[in-house]
């Protein structure tokens, strides 16, 4: 691959990590009826997966502070999302569970993945098994370059 051939790939390679960041963002961000920002929804959705969750636990997952995910939730119950239940037995421990406009939002958003699977699976079938492993292994060898770059 010579110079101009990398410049190419460069470019349509920044295009594609574009393209996902934004569909990160905006898969993830949920306007109007909900108004959701991306941590919200992350949120909501780790609580439906893991109904029952305490704070701690959530917070440790989420690999943020107790008190950053204690705002978190408390958010979230203002907006409806979630009920938070005193555990039994416990004076100040509380298990996180979904309402129902929090079930709605993990429906949707597992759904919006699910969509977005089925899609990406029907491209990849496409391709060869050998294709696919050197597409991995390339994209391997490109992280191992970000990760171990001087500057950073």
């Amino acid at each position: 691959m010579n110079q101009e051939e990398l410049s190419v790939f460069n470019e349509k390679f920044q295009k594609f990590v574009s393209k996902y960041n934004e569909l990160e963002q905006s898969q993830h961000f949920m306007q109007g009826e909900f108004n959701l920002s991306v941590a919200e929804v992350h949120t909501i959705v780790k609580i439906g997966s893991l109904e029952g969750i305490n704070l701690i636990n959530l917070a440790a997952i989420q690999n943020v502070s107790r008190s950053a995910i204690t705002q978190m939730v408390n958010k979230l119950i203002k907006k409806e999302m979630v009920v938070k239940k005193r555990l039994e037995g416990s004076k100040n421990e509380y298990a996180l569970f979904l309402s129902a406009k929090g079930k709605e939002i993990n429906t949707i958003h597992q759904s919006q993945h699910e969509y977005l699977n089925k899609k990406i699976l029907a491209i990849l079938k496409e391709y060869p098994e050998d294709t696919l492993k050197n597409l991995q292994n390339m994209m391997q060898s490109i992280e191992e370059v970000w990760t171990e770059l001087p500057w950073l």
